[in-house]
């Protein structure tokens, strides 16, 4: 076993390395606590957080694959991952053909060794050229243009099912559109609730990236509780007069009673999706700040049934998306079924 060639680590893309390693768990880190930091565990930001870690885990993983060092052997070439804590061996004699190819302007190394294909970027690789020769050496044949391989099959799986996690998504929109029906706030299910904000008012604009909109109130006494102007409420909001209110302005909202009783007072028993999404944020159906008012309940429901019927007129449309990412779903399924089943 002797060793003919060992290959080094790139200083700087493993400094790199240590500060993703570092750095991207603390994302998900951050919003597993803002789950935890209220009375209940909020599942909507617990969902959120472990999709974040998946992300990272992925984003690691990548990282990590793609700085490799590579030691050659007589017999055998030894991959190194994570500064050499992870290693695996490949023999000479099973590596099937080797090439060179090319990814967004990188070059490559690709070994082909039964089912699986490995790979090693190039320009990390500092002994190439040793082990280029001792593969030729060995009669290893080398083709280049070897398609480049990126998803494992596993992760075809799981794409396919995203597809038609994203088809049930769609259909719950058009359902809940069409055929849900939903009680309509009334004023008497509402109560007024005066104080001073703690702080300017926090407004989230929509962007490219998100659609989203709203605006946050903090009153004093209630440092828990996220005083939301959703969409519908924001619609009909004037931003620029909003704006120029500061800390310490008196304030009076119009709020549900139900939510006052659970949140507030903690006089009633809340429901298992009460406690587990939103705990921290009451709706508002009604905004005056200094004796202005900003917007009226009577201006929120007119708005509110307006949005419901531009709704219906276009929801319609998520059907027959639900259907086409469901045929196209379990398409990629089984087809990655059928390769799966031939290995």
């Amino acid at each position: 076993m002797k060793l003919i060639s060992k290959g080094y680590f790139d200083i700087s893309y493993n400094f790199l390395l240590i500060i993703l390693i570092l750095g991207l768990p603390w994302i998900p880190y951050y919003v597993f606590s803002e789950a935890y930091s209220q009375t209940y565990l909020q599942i909507d930001k617990f969902i959120i957080a472990i999709i974040l870690s998946l992300v990272v885990l992925y984003a690691l993983y990548r990282a990590i694959e793609e700085f490799k060092a590579i030691n050659v052997y007589e017999t055998h070439i030894r991959f190194k991952r994570l500064f050499g804590l992870l290693n695996y061996t490949i023999p000479i004699d099973k590596i099937e053909v080797y090439s060179i190819s090319k990814k967004k302007e990188i070059d490559y190394i690709i070994f082909k060794v039964g089912n699986k294909i490995i790979y090693a970027n190039e320009k990390l690789i500092e002994n190439d050229l040793e082990l280029f020769e001792h593969l030729k050496s060995c009669r290893v044949k080398r083709r280049d243009g070897i398609q480049f391989k990126n998803y494992t099959k596993i992760m075809n799986k799981a794409f396919a099912l995203f597809i038609m996690t994203m088809s049930i998504v769609c259909a719950i929109i058009f359902f809940n559109t069409y055929f849900k029906k939903e009680t309509p706030i009334e004023y008497n299910s509402l109560i007024k609730i005066s104080g001073t904000l703690s702080s300017k008012p926090d407004i989230k604009k929509p962007t490219a990236k998100s659609s989203s909109k709203y605006i946050h109130l903090k009153l004093m006494g209630y440092p828990e509780i996220k005083f939301e102007i959703n969409s519908t409420g924001y619609s009909i909001t004037d931003l620029k007069k909003i704006r120029t209110y500061e800390k310490a302005t008196p304030a009076e909202l119009l709020i549900s009673k139900r939510e006052f009783e659970i949140k507030i007072l903690k006089t009633k028993e809340p429901t298992f999706s009460e406690k587990h999404f939103s705990w921290d944020k009451i709706y508002s159906y009604g905004l005056t700040l200094n004796s202005s008012q900003i917007f009226s309940f009577e201006d929120y429901k007119k708005k509110s049934e307006e949005i419901d019927k531009e709704n219906k007129d276009w929801g319609w449309i998520s059907l027959p998306i639900s259907i086409a990412l469901l045929i196209w779903g379990i398409k990629q399924y089984r087809k990655y079924f059928s390769i799966d089943s031939k290995v």
